[in-house]
């Protein structure tokens, strides 16, 4: 991703949008900074 530097933390506490706990597997999630959208990947692993 590009932009004009530094970190970006982004915290994912295991549950889902009803905060029910999610199973281990694979996630994606979208980035969205102005008009740039970014959709990554992440393991979550418990």
């Amino acid at each position: 991703m590009e932009g004009r530097g530094g970190n970006i933390n982004i915290t994912c506490n295991g549950t889902d949008q009803s905060n029910k706990p999610v199973s281990s597997g694979v996630y994606f999630y979208q980035l969205k900074a102005g008009d740039k959208t970014f959709t990554r990947k992440m393991l979550l692993m418990k």
